[in-house]
């Protein structure tokens, strides 16, 4: 984000959401130091 290398983990992991490395996502929360995010749907 902003450039800036973040570590991050998926919003809802009970869901079994894997997200391959590189891949965009949107950003949900923020905890402490850590991203939650979930992929982004490409239209």
């Amino acid at each position: 984000m902003g450039g800036e290398e973040w570590s991050a983990r998926p919003y809802a992991p009970d869901l079994g959401v894997v997200i391959p490395a590189g891949a965009s996502v949107d950003v949900l929360a923020i905890e402490g130091a850590t991203a939650l995010v979930h992929p982004r749907e490409e239209p």
